[in-house]
């Protein structure tokens, strides 16, 4: 476990150094407090906190999807992949004239075939 001693000196190390503000606050032991009670400190040490309601409360509205299944997440990286995978090798066989069109084309129908494949699973 790395001692806090070797943390502060990173610190210090890297131009951070210490003034009498910020020992007081090490000094204190804020992390299991409510958010209430942390706010409530702050802001009594001169800090503008808002309401903590508004951390609490922030994505009550926010819009979401139905949740998806592994199978389904899966099945969308794997078409995704393909599709944007045969979508670049077409532009660098096709830009760089390095493949025959026919070659091509029968790459494009295997991306194809195994993209078919998969959904009928």
């Amino acid at each position: 476990m790395v001692s806090q001693k070797t943390i502060a000196n990173c610190f210090r190390h890297a131009g951070f150094h210490s003034s009498p503000e910020s020992e007081e606050l090490l000094e204190d032991d804020d992390e299991d407090l409510p958010l209430t009670a942390l706010a409530e400190k702050l802001r009594n040490r001169g800090y503008a906190i808002p309401d903590e309601n508004l951390y609490t409360k922030i994505d009550e509205d926010l819009a979401i999807n139905s949740e998806a299944s592994i199978q389904d997440i899966v099945s969308n990286v794997l078409n995704s992949n393909a599709e944007g995978l045969a979508g670049w090798l077409g532009w660098v066989f096709w830009r760089k004239s390095r493949m025959p069109k026919e070659a091509m084309m029968r790459m494009t129908v295997n991306v194809k075939r195994n993209q078919y494949q998969h959904q009928m699973r």
